[in-house]
């Protein structure tokens, strides 16, 4: 089924009956009722989406103020009512509640319009998800104007609200990469951070992976402005009208591809009139920025968008082949670790980190720094480049407190080491009956002991606030919360970092399998650290995902549709049965 494809903005209509104005006892009750009107501007037909015109009643879940459950999903009759509907009215004590869940349900009891609850994925897309507050008072009306989304395509359960006037706000489905130019000029897939603004407010904020990613934004806005931060430092801001951002709508399999260059970003696509407008890297073609890494004035064919970059006519040749990692070269074209997208023979060589990163049979190749002519680099090991005396394999010199070496021993071999630390009574380890206390160990906070044995106890121990035994001083990303510092375990998912390691676990990617035949399709992206939801799958590959007699290996039939998802319609079909 296809993502939310619409907005409903909505009012409620609240009729109570209450006593007279000079009483008002406890269990004084009034009636409220939910009123659907100007639902004529909707549009007509559409794959998927839902039709006012099909609703026939409501759930309701509404708490009190202690958060007992006054109406649980209770069902509320929907009659038409001139230009609108309007529900059957609820009877209420006067008093305080919170609506918790609101879903307007067909004849078939599916859920087609619903509200997110605070918390959810696309929470963002309303300004106030659920639960909402609101006071029945004697004699007077309540009003608000909640938002309510098209869930046709989703899980109804996150959604709720209390009554509506429908007014129509479309939304599109961005498809978004990001690439990044490395010191030889070539571009390849990065992560990135995607903050994305619009009349200067914050619209969302994703950090996405390498590769294709889609992102839903409204379609009622003048622009929006794409902040783009990779992990490597390189930077991209632009703002783009929706016109222009609903050319990479997910329906146009044209994803928006971000390049960023050693000179600053420029995106395909960007408008121009020569090739000095693109930047180094590219080539003005037919009026817009396309890649050009080797200067031959043709675009690069760009793997795996589906684009005929280059205007040949062919679409992504020379792509063909194994490409597991996702980074755009395929084990055919020389990519030597499939599994790694940093490592093909566009990127560049990484010093010191013993992998052939560039694929050309060499490691660290160029790599070498020898600032004091020792003939050891620092990548070789080198603990001090400025002493040619300090250098792996030279002579440990007994007493002077130094590392000769490199082997992080000082002065190993020349005295008394009963404790084995490497460091003796003679080059002044302060207690030879503990291998953690020595000159240059790590100061423990809080244990009382002169662990560097430089004759202060637990100097520079700094804050702890929470009280988990690290200070912030010691790494602490979080000390208001003690579960939350370095070697912390890491829960998947919690959008915390909670090891102070820089990020959090994510989970794994899965696609939405609306027709359940095993195969999904980039109609919905979740993550997930428990194993597939229920309905999605770890794949897109379903070329039609609402039919589940087409997916990928499907049986041919000659029924004038490609089943087997191969590209071609009736190839080698079998008969209708």
């Amino acid at each position: 089924m296809k993502l939310f494809r619409h907005f409903l903005s909505a009012a409620m209509a609240v009729l109570l009956f209450t006593c007279g104005p000079d009483e008002a006892p406890e269990d004084a009750e009034g009636q409220i009722s939910f009123s659907i009107q100007n639902i004529s501007n909707l549009p007509s037909g559409g794959r998927a989406e839902a039709d006012p015109a099909d609703i026939t009643h409501a759930l309701v879940t509404i708490e009190n103020n202690s958060g007992e459950v006054i109406l649980d999903r209770e069902e509320i009759n929907v009659t038409a009512f001139g230009d609108g509907f309007i529900t059957d009215p609820i009877t209420l004590v006067i008093g305080d509640y919170n609506l918790t869940e609101f879903v307007l349900l067909n004849d078939s009891d599916e859920v087609i319009f619903a509200t997110p609850t605070a918390g959810s994925d696309l929470a963002y897309l309303v300004e106030n998800p659920l639960p909402m507050s609101f006071t029945i008072l004697e004699g007077e009306t309540v009003e608000s104007s909640p938002e309510v989304i098209d869930v046709t395509a989703s899980i109804p359960e996150q959604y709720g609200y209390f009554g509506m006037n429908f007014v129509i706000i479309e939304t599109f489905d961005l498809m978004i990469s990001t690439l990044e130019q490395n010191t030889s000029g070539s571009y390849y897939p990065v992560e990135y951070q995607l903050d994305i603004s619009s009349g200067g407010s914050e619209v969302t904020s994703k950090s996405l992976p390498v590769g294709v990613s889609v992102v839903k934004l409204r379609s009622d806005v003048t622009d929006y402005t794409l902040d783009v931060t990779t992990t490597n430092g390189g930077e991209f801001n632009r703002s783009y009208t929706v016109s222009e951002l609903l050319d990479h709508d997910v329906d146009t399999n044209n994803p928006l591809t971000i390049l960023i260059g050693t000179d600053g970003g420029t995106s395909v696509g960007d408008p121009c009139t020569n090739n000095a407008e693109c930047g180094s890297g590219f080539v003005c073609y037919n009026g817009t920025c396309q890649i050009d890494a080797n200067g031959d004035g043709i675009p690069d064919e760009i793997c795996g968008d589906g684009i005929d970059n280059d205007g040949d006519g062919t679409v992504d040749e020379g792509c063909s082949g194994t490409d597991a990692d996702g980074d755009t070269v395929t084990v055919e074209d020389g990519d030597c670790d499939d599994n790694d997208p940093a490592v093909n023979p566009l990127m560049p060589e990484v010093c010191a980190d013993g992998i052939d990163n560039d694929c050309d049979g060499f490691v660290d190749e160029d790599c070498g720094v020898d600032n004091d002519g020792d003939g050891v680099t620092v990548q070789d090991g080198d603990c001090d480049d400025t002493n040619a005396s300090i250098y792996p394999g030279a002579t440990e010199i007994c007493g002077d407190g130094i590392d000769n070496d490199c082997d992080a021993q000082v002065d190993e071999g020349c005295g008394t080491d009963v404790d084995g630390d490497g460091v003796t009574v003679e080059a002044g380890d302060c207690d030879d009956t503990d291998a953690s206390i020595y000159p240059g160990a790590t100061e423990v906070c809080g244990d009382g002991i002169d662990n560097d044995c430089d004759g202060t106890i637990d100097e520079n121990c700094g804050t702890d606030a929470d009280g988990d035994g690290v200070t912030v001083e010691a790494g602490d990303c979080d000390d208001a919360n003690p579960a939350v510092y370095p070697g912390a375990p890491e829960i998947c998912g919690d959008g915390i970092d909670n090891d102070c390691n820089g990020s959090d676990l994510q989970g794994t990617t899965y696609y939405r399998d609306a027709d359940g035949d095993g195969f999904g399709s980039f109609s919905q992206i979740t993550n997930s650290c428990t194993g597939p939801p229920l309905g999605f799958v770890s794949n897109a590959t379903d070329c039609n995902d609402f039919d589940f007699t087409v997916y990928p290996g499907a049986p041919e039939i000659c029924d004038g549709v490609d089943n087997n998802c191969d590209g071609s319609i009736d190839n080698d079909c079998l008969p209708p049965e």
